[in-house]
C-alpha cells in the first residue's frame, strides 16, 4: 500500500543508485552515490558546522573554497601526536576529494603535505582536473504512461541540459523530479531504479540514463473510515478532497491531511492508498486516525490600569455531537467588570467549509460614572468560495441596561434600556500560505454592519470595518 504520513516521504522516494560503466579509471564510485553532500555532513536534518582546527588549501579554486571548508572533518582540539595529525590530514583530504567529486571533479586528487611536527598546520594540495559535464541524458520508463505525463518528464529533463556540470546534487534532484512528475499525473506507485553513468576521462563527460517504474495510473475511489471513532462517518466523509474517479496526486492527499488536521480532533493522521483496486477500478483510501483529548481547560490572570485585577478561564469540549462541532465557555472577572460567553461551532454544514457559529453571552461593567448589564445572542454562517476567499453573514441581538449615576444626581432618568439588532456581512481574502510563519501573501478584511437600536433612544447606524495586512520576506536565508 502507498503510505503517506506527515512524518514520512512520498511513496517510493529513494536516492538514485549510480554506477560507472567503463571509460574512466580511478573515479570513486561511492562519490556518485551521493556519499558526499555539497553542503556538509548532515546530522538530524541540519548541516554540521566546520570545526575550529586550522587547515589550509593549495590549488583549490576560490569559488569552491567556502563550501569545501564546511565539509572538511576536523577537530576542535590540537592533535595528540604527529601520527594523529597525519591521520587527521588524510581524513580531511579524503573528505575534500568526496566534495570535489560531488561537484563534478571526478578526477580530482587531494594530497596532504607531509607533517613533521604536531604543531604543523595541515596543508592540502589540490589538483581538480577538468570538471565533468553531462553529454547526454536519457530516461527509461518501465510501464505505460500517457502523452501528457511523457511531456512533463521531458520538461523536467530540460532542467538539466546537456553541457551542465555533472553535480551529484543536481543528478539526485532530477531523479526526484521525475518521480514527482509521475505522481502528480496519477502514478502513485512510481519508483526510481538505477541511474547509470558512463564517463569518459578523455572527453571529461558523463552520459546519464535514468530508470523509473511508473506502475499503474491510480484513480481514487471510496474512503475507508476507522470504525472505532467517536466522529460520525458523514462528518469525516465531507472532508474528502476528491471525487470517485479522480486521478491520484500528492496534492490531493496533502489537502485531505490538512483538512483532517484543521479539525483539531486528531493527534495522529495516516492516509494509505491501497495497492489493489476495487471492482470498479478505483483505489480505496484508508484513514488511520488517533483521536485527541475532547476536553481542555485553561486559566489566566491579568493586571490592568483600566480594568483592574482580573482572572479568566476557558472550557472547551470538542466533537460534542460527533459532527466535529465544539462548545466553548469563556469567563472573565475583573475589578470593573465580568463577562461570560458560550460559543457553539458546527463546521462543514451541508458542504465542506461552511461553518455555523452561535454565541450567547452576559456581561456587566461597574464604573464611577455608570453601571451596565447586558446580554447578547446571535449566530453567523461563513462560506468559503475557494481556498482564499470567504464570505460571512450574521445576525445579533444585544440588550443592555445602563444606570447613569451622574443623571441620578441631576434628578433625571436613572436607567436606560436598549435593544440593538445588527446584521454584519463580511468578506475575507487570505493568501498567506503558512499562518504560523507568514513570509508572503496578503490578508484583507471588510465588513459592513447595518443596525437599529430601540428603547430609551432610537437610532439606526452602519458600521464599516476594513483591515489589510501585507507579508513580505525582507531578508534572505
Amino acid at each position: 500500500m502507498v503510505k503517506t504520513r506527515s512524518s514520512s516521504r512520498l511513496p517510493g522516494t529513494a536516492r538514485p543508485r549510480l554506477s560507472l560503466a567503463g571509460g574512466l579509471v580511478g573515479i570513486p564510485v561511492a562519490l556518485m552515490l551521493g556519499a558526499c553532500a555539497s553542503h556538509g555532513t548532515v546530522a538530524g536534518g541540519q548541516a554540521t558546522p566546520a570545526r575550529t582546527y586550522p587547515i589550509t588549501f593549495e590549488g583549490l579554486p576560490k569559488p569552491l573554497r567556502e563550501d569545501a571548508e564546511t565539509v572538511i572533518t576536523t577537530n576542535d582540539t590540537a592533535p595528540t601526536s604527529v601520527l594523529d595529525a597525519r591521520r587527521r590530514a588524510s581524513r580531511a583530504a579524503s573528505d575534500l576529494e568526496d566534495f570535489l567529486a560531488a561537484e563534478g571533479y571526478f578526477a580530482a586528487t587531494v594530497v596532504p603535505d607531509l607533517i613533521e611536527s604536531v604543531n604543523a598546520v595541515p596543508n592540502l594540495v589540490v589538483s581538480t582536473g577538468e570538471r565533468f559535464t553531462i553529454s547526454r541524458l536519457d530516461i527509461r520508463v518501465d510501464g505505460e504512461i500517457d502523452a501528457v505525463t511523457q511531456d512533463r518528464l521531458e520538461d523536467a529533463r530540460a532542467t538539466l541540459p546537456d553541457g551542465s556540470p555533472a553535480r551529484t546534487p543536481d543528478i539526485e534532484a532530477l531523479d526526484r523530479a521525475f518521480l514527482m512528475r509521475l505522481r502528480e499525473n496519477g502514478y502513485a506507485f512510481a519508483t526510481s531504479g538505477t541511474v547509470d553513468a558512463l564517463a569518459s576521462r578523455a572527453e571529461a563527460t558523463v552520459e546519464l540514463t535514468y530508470s523509473v517504474v511508473s506502475g499503474p495510473r491510480v484513480t481514487l475511489g471510496r474512503m475507508i473510515i476507522p470504525e472505532d471513532l467517536s466522529t460520525r462517518d458523514p462528518a469525516i466523509e465531507v472532508l474528502r478532497s476528491w471525487k470517485p474517479g479522480d486521478a491520484y496526486s500528492p496534492e490531493t492527499v496533502t489537502r485531505l491531511r490538512t483538512r483532517l488536521r484543521n479539525t483539531g480532533l486528531y493527534n495522529g493522521i495516516g492516509i494509505d492508498v491501497a495497492d489493489t483496486p476495487d471492482a470498479d477500478g478505483t483505489y480505496p483510501v484508508a484513514l488511520q486516525l488517533s483521536e485527541g483529548k475532547k476536553r481542555s481547560v485553561s486559566a489566566g490572570a491579568s493586571l490592568s490600569t483600566t480594568e483592574g485585577v482580573g482572572v479568566d478561564a476557558t472550557w472547551l469540549r470538542r466533537n460534542l455531537t460527533g459532527r466535529g462541532d465544539s462548545l466553548r465557555v469563556e469567563g472573565a472577572a475583573a475589578s470593573l467588570g465580568r463577562d461570560l460567553k458560550t460559543t457553539y461551532e458546527l463546521p462543514n454544514l451541508g458542504r465542506f467549509g461552511r461553518t455555523l457559529t452561535a454565541e450567547a453571552g452576559l456581561r456587566g461593567v461597574e464604573t464611577d460614572a455608570y453601571d451596565l448589564q447586558g446580554a447578547k445572542v446571535g449566530a453567523s454562517i461563513a462560506q468559503p468560495f475557494n481556498s482564499q476567499f470567504t464570505v460571512s453573514l450574521g445576525a445579533y441581538v444585544d440588550a443592555t441596561r445602563t444606570t447613569d449615576y451622574r443623571a441620578r444626581i441631576l434628578g433625571t432618568s436613572r436607567t436606560l434600556d436598549q435593544v440593538t439588532l445588527s446584521l454584519p456581512v463580511g468578506a475575507t481574502y487570505d493568501s498567506v500560505k503558512d499562518p504560523l510563519d507568514p513570509q508572503g501573501g496578503n490578508r484583507l478584511f471588510a465588513s459592513v454592519e447595518p443596525g437599529i437600536s430601540v428603547g430609551g433612544a432610537q437610532s439606526t447606524y452602519t458600521r464599516v470595518l476594513t483591515s489589510a495586512t501585507v507579508y513580505r520576506k525582507v531578508s534572505a536565508d
